[in-house]
């Protein structure tokens, strides 16, 4: 068998598949190593009998499974593409370098290419499959935890076709923080490890327990507590600024309100009185939710003990001061337009909300009609969050989304509001101005 041409550089590689000058600067870094050991004919993960075992492995369909065996005649009417597919394992599995958030700056085709030209990082993420399982023995971790980890793979090739019409994949920057064992999933609810880099400071009261966050200094807020430039409505000409400062006598800010908005009113607190719990660059779990069924509080408590038991236990590296979350999902406005049994509202209501920094608004239509539309009245209504949101919309109403944070010291009081001024939880702590 002869044997393929090679790519000395990203840019000769660039000059065969046309991808933007922008995607050049990722491909740099290893590709010389990358090169090294390229052996096009002798890669295991690009055979029929790799991917149909990989397929049952994570218990794909067998029409997915067709689609990804098939897909596999990608490579033989483009042959640059494996070259770029093995250095993307290489530089993102092998080596693991390559930054998981900015993966999706790789190079990513249509069927413009070839048919099969959308599942090309499907493969990669597959070549890692036995990685995560090896790595998930070695930390002594179940299978079944490792099995659920994988579980939603399958379920973004559907979304794909639902929105496109045809095959493809366009997750392999989100699966992989799976497979690189950054994220994992107990439960409910998956955890991924990380640092909180949000400008917001958690502080709780040494003798009652209260939480409160504070907003950093010098943030520019709309009249309506949203960060400036996070609604399309927003008016400049309405904003403040936030003022903080924290020395051994006081500490004093503007406090973000548990349902996610900030005060204008700034808050004096004694600090001696005060420990601070959350500030940046501290670890983190950021909490995902899977699309898998619904999100019953009872599963989320579950998850949430588990994860204090078995993350100490098998990511003894991996501390963490919160569990915190952004998502389209977290918008505050859930807690006034969703009915009181509804999962989300009750979800939020027993988090500390936090403004979002940037909207979530396209997500939202992504995941709750399937794609976005441009003409709201076009949008399926078939469930009764679909049809929330599309009233909401033609109302005039955003979905920008919000972060919540849960802190490990309060799970055990999940289900009763933690962080709200609830008659059940007795007399409560009250900022001093």
């Amino acid at each position: 068998m002869s044997k393929p041409k090679t790519y000395n550089t990203p840019e000769e590689l660039q000059q065969v598949l046309n991808f933007r000058d922008h995607c050049l600067q990722h491909l740099q870094e290893g590709w010389h190593e990358s090169l090294a050991s390229f052996r096009p004919n002798d890669i295991e993960w690009l055979e029929p009998a790799y991917v149909e075992n990989a397929c049952q492995q994570l218990r794909f369909r067998p029409d997915t499974t067709k689609v990804l065996i098939d897909g596999l005649a990608l490579f033989n009417a483009m042959p640059p593409l494996k070259q770029l597919a093995w250095h993307a394992f290489e530089e993102a599995f092998t080596r693991r370098r390559a930054h998981i958030s900015k993966l999706h700056r790789w190079p990513g085709f249509g069927q413009e290419l070839h048919p099969a030209a959308p599942l090309l990082y499907t493969y990669v993420l597959f070549a890692a499959v036995p990685l995560l399982y090896e790595h998930h023995r070695k930390r002594g971790i179940s299978r079944q935890i490792t099995d659920d980890t994988m579980s939603t793979f399958e379920g973004y090739f559907d979304r794909y076709y639902r929105e496109n019409g045809y095959s493809g994949f366009d997750q392999w920057s989100w699966l992989a923080r799976h497979l690189r064992d950054n994220l994992v999933r107990i439960g409910r609810l998956e955890y991924e490890f990380g640092t909180w880099h949000r400008p917001f400071f958690g502080f709780r009261n040494k003798k009652s327990g209260q939480v409160v966050l504070l907003a950093a200094d010098d943030l520019e807020f709309q009249s309506d507590g949203m960060l400036q430039g996070v609604s399309v409505q927003s008016d400049p000409t309405t904003c403040w600024k936030t003022t903080f400062s924290w020395n051994e006598q006081t500490i004093y800010g503007h406090p973000i309100t548990p349902d996610g908005l900030a005060s204008p009113n700034p808050t004096k607190f004694i600090a001696n009185e005060m420990q601070c719990i959350l500030q940046e660059p501290d670890p983190i779990l950021w909490m995902h939710i899977p699309l898998a069924g619904p999100l019953s509080s009872d599963d989320c408590a579950a998850s949430f003990e588990l994860a204090l038991e078995l993350v100490p236990k098998h990511y003894p590296e991996h501390s963490f001061k919160a569990f915190t979350a952004e998502s389209w999902l977290f918008d505050r406005q859930a807690e006034e337009l969703l009915p009181t049994h509804a999962n989300i509202r009750k979800f939020l209501m027993e988090c500390y909300l936090y403004p979002p920094q940037y909207s979530h608004r396209r997500h939202s239509q992504r995941f709750v009609f399937g794609r976005e539309y441009e003409e709201i009245n076009n949008a399926p209504q078939d469930t009764s969050l679909q049809r929330i949101l599309a009233q909401h919309l033609r109302n005039g109403g955003q979905w920008n989304g919000g972060g919540a944070i849960i802190f490990p010291e309060d799970v055990d009081r999940w289900g009763t509001h933690i962080y709200r001024d609830e008659p059940n939880l007795g007399k409560r702590w009250r900022p001093r101005i």
